[in-house]
C-alpha cells in the first residue's frame, strides 16, 4: 500500500542519511581537492573618516552586503560602522 511504501522509503532515507559522513557540504567520493584561494577587497582609506563625518552630520550609515556575517562584522568595525554602541 501507499502508506507502507512511504514508511519504507522514509526508513531507507533515514538510514542513508545517518550512514553518510558529515562533509560540511563538500562532495563525497570520486573528487580530488585541488586547492583554495581567498580574495581581499579592502575598503578605501578614506572610508572610516567619511563614516564618522556622516554620523556627526546625523546621517544614518548602513552597510548592505552578501558576505558571511563574520566577514561583514569585521569590515564594519574597520570602517567605523560597527562599534560597541552599535550592534548588528
Amino acid at each position: 500500500t501507499y502508506k507502507t511504501s512511504k514508511k519504507q522509503h522514509q526508513q531507507k532515507q533515514s538510514e542513508l542519511i545517518s550512514n553518510e559522513p558529515d562533509l560540511n557540504g563538500l562532495p563525497g567520493d570520486n573528487y580530488c581537492f585541488i586547492g583554495m584561494f581567498s580574495l581581499l577587497d579592502p575598503a578605501r582609506p578614506e572610508v572610516p573618516d567619511a563614516v564618522i563625518k556622516a554620523r556627526r552630520a546625523h546621517i544614518r550609515v548602513a552597510m548592505v552586503t552578501g558576505d558571511h556575517p563574520t566577514t561583514a562584522a569585521s569590515i564594519a568595525k574597520k570602517v567605523n560602522i560597527l562599534s560597541k554602541e552599535i550592534s548588528i
